[in-house]
């Protein structure tokens, strides 16, 4: 399991850490003891709908709240569930940006964000295709919002930024 560290809250913006009982309430912890914790005794198989209803219902829903996303990279939802079950048929909006997401929490927390991409780089060049496309598409066919572009930009700024590290 990877060591994480604490990132620095500028003065004036602290983020309530949230305790035990609080998270294992949320939705979120009850998915992941199901499908992806590693501790689970007894997963349900993949369901790509999880990944829907996660994206819909947890990410978009909350404003793609950083306690929402905290939470999913805690449970290592991008290890375990989206990149372990990841294919180029299955691959959707949902999908692609539950990804992002998980890797630019990754770089937001300072913990390795690629480790991951090595158990399957066969479906990384696919991956990162749809997410250049989706990236630059013209608005007038884009079903991407402004926050959703915003973190696909993010994601691809990490991947060049990390150019770099090879």
């Amino acid at each position: 399991m990877e060591t994480r560290t604490a990132t620095p809250q500028p003065p004036g913006r602290k983020m309530a850490t949230p305790t035990v009982t609080q998270m294992n309430a949320e939705f979120v912890t009850q998915l992941a003891k199901s499908y992806w914790a590693p501790h689970s005794k007894k997963k349900l198989p993949f369901d790509y709908k999880v990944i829907e209803d996660v994206y819909i219902k947890e990410m978009l829903k909350s404003r793609f709240a950083i306690r929402k996303i905290m939470l999913l990279e805690f449970s290592q939802y991008l290890e375990n569930y989206l990149w372990l079950n990841y294919a180029p048929e299955v691959s959707s909006k949902a999908y692609l940006m539950s990804i992002c997401c998980m890797v630019n929490e990754k770089f937001r927390e300072n913990v390795p964000a690629w480790e991951t991409f090595k158990k399957k780089p066969e479906h990384f060049p696919h991956f990162f295709k749809c997410i250049r496309e989706a990236s630059v598409a013209e608005e007038s066919g884009n079903d991407f919002s402004l926050h959703e572009r915003t973190i696909l930009l993010l994601f691809l700024d990490h991947c060049f930024n990390s150019l770099e590290l090879i």
